[in-house]
């Protein structure tokens, strides 16, 4: 027992002494409009960064850093191969820190507007609007997962005896509890005294309570803005909003966030506010997916069936599991109507907007997401037809941008080629080149 604890402080202080070593041999500096990070512990490094390939320059304070009085840098550059990773972290003094992003954003020629105030733009979420946020940000998957897992410790519990029954209580309150923090509370804390400003071209976001951190958004580094209804949202008609950028990888990332849920009404008014160069508004007109797509869903949705079961007789066989003729069909009726009702659902929320300036695709399930592109931040478009499709002469899509993995590739639904032709015709009209489309 002895020999283990000492093995374990051991490897600890390995860990902080490495730690230590690489802290202290660390140097960041600017030099010829370049940010160059130098490792000098084991092996020698040196990385230089051109200031003109910053697409943002973060802060970000935990209660430990705030104790201590210090910040962490983050910068993130624009390119794809570091798109899921920030590419610079280092931990300054908070006067090292503030002074280091105003060099930076001054190099990138955006005025220092750390103590200026735009009311105008300046949007500030009350806690009861956070409060609401969280309510319609639940899962519902979550949701009715953490309450079939309640169900179940009740019927245990009901069916223990005295001693048992207590236990099973105790844990149902755990589960609750646990579900509130993670599907509720979290993202009160995340999203405390949220305020986003847009001044001149930039979006400078800040929130957190015990995590907190300070956010500045180049307007023109947004690649992408993705609009998301949870099933409660979309019922209520509330919408949220979150940016794509280099280093900001989905909704969840650190700084994604610009709007947090509310009325339509409320929503259209503060993008205005935040983002008027795209009528967020005009691409919410999305047009349904082709309704011949729903034959290609069913035709796949056989297809399914038959592996379902092929796999169910499989697993019979070699575990020599007896399934009954009536229990064969239960389990059928049950996979259909999931598949029904998966596909039903998906087909809703499937909608493309062609518009002037900008495209919007739709997708999702029970969680509906909604992006939209402007025309020069597409990388290049990909058409495909599979056997089924290429009979009905319908082409499926795929918009890829600059961003991390999660956000790079957008799927767009069935349609007939003459909408993948307005597409392109609109792209060259914007960006004055002619689009990669692959078959």
């Amino acid at each position: 027992m002895v020999v283990i604890r000492i093995i374990e402080i051991t490897i600890f202080l390995a860990i902080l002494i490495y730690n230590i070593v690489i802290w202290k041999r660390t140097f960041i500096s600017i030099e010829n409009d370049a940010i160059v990070v130098r490792k000098n512990a084991i092996f020698y490094r040196k990385n230089i960064y051109e200031i003109k390939n910053i697409s943002n320059i973060n802060l970000e304070q935990n209660i430990f850093e705030r104790i201590m009085g210090t910040y962490k840098v983050k910068i993130d550059i624009d390119t794809l191969s570091t798109a899921e990773v920030t590419d610079i972290e280092i931990i300054l003094s908070k006067k090292q820190a503030h002074k280091f992003k105003n060099r930076v954003l001054q190099l990138m020629d955006i005025e220092k507007h750390e103590l200026k105030k735009d009311e105008s733009n300046y949007i500030k979420y009350s806690f009861w609007d956070i409060l609401k946020h969280c309510f319609f940000n639940i899962s519902m998957v979550g949701l009715v997962w953490n309450l079939i897992l309640v169900v179940i410790t009740v019927i245990i519990s009901l069916k223990a005896d005295a001693n048992h029954s207590k236990f099973a209580v105790a844990v149902i309150n755990i589960t609750a509890l646990i579900s509130v923090i993670k599907l509720f509370i979290g993202d009160l804390f995340k999203y405390y005294n949220f305020t986003i400003n847009r001044r001149e071209d930039n979006l400078y976001i800040s929130y957190g309570l015990f995590k907190l951190r300070k956010i500045n958004v180049p307007i023109n580094r947004i690649n992408a803005i993705n609009i998301k209804q949870t099933f409660i949202s979309r019922l209520c008609k509330r919408y949220e909003s979150s940016i794509v950028t280099i280093g900001m990888r989905n909704e969840k990332s650190e700084g994604s966030k610009i709007l947090l849920y509310s009325s339509k009404e409320t929503f259209l008014k503060n993008m205005r506010t935040l983002i008027p160069e795209i009528n967020v508004e005009e691409n919410l007109n999305l047009k349904n997916e082709h309704k011949l797509s729903l034959i290609i869903r069913f035709f796949y949705s056989i297809i399914s069936i038959i592996i379902v079961n092929i796999a169910i007789i499989y697993i019979a066989y070699i575990y020599k599991v007896l399934i009954t003729r009536e229990m064969f069909i239960e389990i059928n009726k049950i996979y259909l109507i999931i598949i029904f009702l998966y596909n039903c659902l998906t087909y809703i929320t499937r909608g493309l907007y062609v518009g002037e300036q900008s495209i919007a695709v739709s997708k999702g399930f029970l969680i509906k997401y909604i992006s939209i592109i402007s025309y020069d931040k597409i990388q290049y478009i990909k058409l495909r037809q599979k056997p089924i499709s290429s009979i009905l002469k319908l082409f499926k899509g795929e918009i890829n941008i600059l961003a991390g993995l999660n956000n790079e590739k957008i799927e767009i639904g069935y349609y007939y080629k003459n909408t993948y032709e307005t597409i392109k015709k609109r792209y060259n009209e914007n960006c004055r080149k002619v689009t990669r489309i692959k078959h």
